[in-house]
C-alpha cells in the first residue's frame, strides 16, 4: 500500500511540474491549488478602458494609472494630430515607462463611441487583431513575441466624412512574475482630427439654419428644417478647426425644429463654428459664446 501512495504522489509531482512549465497559456501550482491565466499571447478584447469597456485590471491586480502624462504615446507617421481620411495612417504606440515584458490593447472610436475605420497589421510578429462582437469593435494588441517590446506599429485605415477620432489605449508594464499581481496598467486616450472636414465646416455658411447661444443654460439654440426624415448630429469647432463637442441628436421626422443643445463646461467664451449634419449634409453657422 505504501508503494501505491508513493506512485500516486510521484505522478502528481510530475504532473505539477509539467503544468508549471506550460506558461504560454496557464500557470498552475499544485501545492497552492492556484491557477492564473496569462495573456502573453494577447489581451482579451474590450479591456482598453473605453466607454462601455473594462480595463486590464479585470485580470491584473491593482488600480489603473493615468497614462496621459507621456507614459503612453500614440503618434502618427510625420507627427501632428491631423489624420489623412480615406487612407492608411501609420501609427506607433510607445510605453515610455516600460519593463522587460509589456503588453497593450487599443481601439479607435468616433464621437458616438462606434468603431472608426479599421486596422492593417504591418508587424504580424509583434501585433495582432482581436474583436468583440457584442460591442462591434476591433482591437490591436500584442502577440507573445511582442511582449518583449515597448513600442508597436500598425496602420489605421481612416474613414472619410468623419471628424475627431479617439484612440483608447491600455498598456501593461509587467514584473514577469507569471501571476496577476505586481503589474502596472496605464490607461490613456488620444484624439486625432480630420483637417479636410474641419476646413470645410468652417467655410460653409448656410441660411437654412439659425444658431444662437443661451448663456443661462450654456446651450446652443438651433432652428432648422428637416425636409426628409433623417439622422441629425451637431459638431462644434473652435477657430483652429478642432472639434470641441459632437453629439448625435437622433432621428428626426419631417418638420421644423428648435433644439437646445447643452455644451460641456469645458467650452469657454469665444467664437465657434456650429455644424448641423442633416443626414450627411452639413449646415454651418458661427456663434459667439459669452457667459
Amino acid at each position: 500500500m505504501k508503494k501505491n501512495y508513493l506512485n500516486v504522489f510521484g505522478f502528481l509531482s510530475i504532473l505539477g511540474g509539467t503544468l508549471f512549465l506550460m506558461s504560454g497559456t496557464a500557470n498552475y501550482s499544485i501545492n497552492g491549488f492556484h491557477a492564473t491565466k496569462l495573456n502573453s499571447s494577447g489581451a482579451q478584447s474590450a479591456r482598453t478602458g473605453a466607454p462601455g469597456e473594462s480595463s486590464c485590471t479585470s485580470c491584473h491586480a491593482g488600480t489603473a494609472q493615468d497614462g496621459n502624462n507621456g507614459i503612453n504615446t500614440l503618434t502618427l507617421d510625420g507627427g501632428g494630430t491631423d489624420y489623412d481620411p480615406g487612407v492608411a495612417n501609420s501609427m506607433t504606440l510607445t510605453l515610455t515607462d516600460a519593463a522587460n515584458k509589456n503588453g497593450f490593447q487599443l481601439v479607435a472610436l468616433d464621437g458616438n463611441n462606434e468603431m472608426a475605420g479599421s486596422y492593417t497589421i504591418t508587424d504580424a510578429t509583434n501585433t495582432q487583431l482581436t474583436s468583440n462582437t457584442q460591442l462591434s469593435r476591433d482591437y490591436v494588441t500584442h502577440t507573445s513575441p511582442g511582449t518583449g517590446q515597448s513600442s508597436w506599429s500598425f496602420d489605421w485605415d481612416a474613414p472619410t466624412g468623419l471628424g475627431d477620432v479617439t484612440f483608447y489605449v491600455a498598456t501593461n508594464k509587467t514584473n514577469s512574475s507569471s501571476t496577476s499581481s505586481g503589474d502596472v496598467i496605464y490607461l490613456s486616450s488620444h484624439t486625432f482630427s480630420n483637417p479636410q472636414l474641419s476646413a470645410d465646416e468652417e467655410l460653409v455658411e448656410n441660411d437654412k439654419i439659425e444658431v444662437g447661444y443661451a448663456p443661462t443654460d450654456h446651450a446652443l439654440i438651433i432652428d432648422f428644417p428637416v425636409e426628409i426624415s433623417n439622422m441629425v448630429s451637431v459638431n462644434v469647432l473652435d477657430l483652429s478647426g478642432k472639434s470641441v463637442y459632437f453629439n448625435n441628436e437622433g432621428d428626426f421626422e419631417i418638420g421644423n425644429y428648435k433644439e437646445k443643445v447643452r455644451l460641456p463646461e469645458s467650452i469657454e467664451d469665444g467664437i465657434y463654428v456650429v455644424t448641423l449634419f442633416i443626414g450627411n449634409k452639413p449646415y454651418s453657422k458661427k456663434v459667439m459664446v459669452v457667459r
